[in-house]
């Protein structure tokens, strides 16, 4: 199999936006990311799994190529693709965790259920949203509840529920069409665009810039971008939807 391996002048290259990028200018990174495009595509062929769509793959890959990028330092002699390279390895877990959630689809549906449940009957009833201790004495106390599920939604996996409920609920309220020029104080935000839109194919790459303004593309109307890359207005809805999903994901 095939493996990304940089030319020299792609080093420089890479080496010259780095250090604009580190230098604090912002504009450098999205460029810079994409120098990493064949490294990403290498490591989604490598790790292909049924269990896995193809693009959370792509995202979990850029969400370390951003992260090699961050903590590179050029003193140690290593380079920057080969940093990159290890900081990628510890996308393998998220393999791992998609085979185990792909085995028990049902279950884990039923334990989110429950959870938003009783976490919303809480919050009614209390006047604000209860802990996550709160949270476990009422599962432990549920007659209802066999032992296996009671034994399921320990502390430490409560804590994790109640993380994915607030990152829904912000990742939910973030506006994609808001222009990319509002987000300069939001780093988080921007580096969730880098991330989504390097995973897109070219054609989305199109809707998408023109839905977000991303590379300072105008922002147009649905039927506008129908009509720009071919396709129903329709369909443009339904990619924007994907886009927030994508967005949501990237930010977590």
């Amino acid at each position: 199999m095939s493996t990304y391996t940089p030319t020299l002048f792609d080093v420089d290259e890479e080496m010259r936006l780095w250090r604009q990028y580190k230098g604090g200018d912002k504009s450098s990174l999205g460029p810079l990311m994409l120098r990493f495009k064949g490294l990403v595509n290498s490591w989604v062929n490598q790790h292909k799994s049924p269990a896995i769509p193809d693009t959370v793959l792509k995202q979990e890959a850029w969400k370390h190529v951003k992260i090699g990028i961050d903590t590179y330092d050029a003193r140690f002699g290593a380079k920057l693709t080969t940093h990159i390279r290890n900081k990628m390895r510890k996308g393998t877990r998220l393999i791992h965790t998609y085979a185990d959630v792909a085995r028990l689809p049902e279950q884990r549906s039923l334990l989110i259920r429950d959870f938003k449940d009783a976490r919303a009957t809480l919050t009614e009833k209390r006047g604000r949203p209860p802990s996550v201790g709160e949270l476990y004495d009422v599962f432990q106390a549920d007659r209802t509840l066999g032992d296996s599920k009671k034994n399921a939604l320990s502390l430490r996996q409560i804590a994790r529920l109640e993380r994915e409920v607030r990152d829904e609920v912000i990742g939910g309220n973030m506006d994609l069409e808001q222009s990319v020029t509002s987000t300069e104080n939001d780093p988080k935000f921007e580096l969730g665009l880098n991330i989504v839109y390097q995973s897109l194919a070219p054609r989305d790459q199109k809707i998408f810039e023109h839905t977000t303004g991303y590379l300072g593309q105008p922002v147009l109307k649905n039927v506008q971008i129908a009509r720009l890359v071919g396709v129903s207005p329709t369909t443009i809805g339904k990619k924007k939807k994907r886009f927030q999903g994508m967005m949501d994901l990237a930010l977590r």
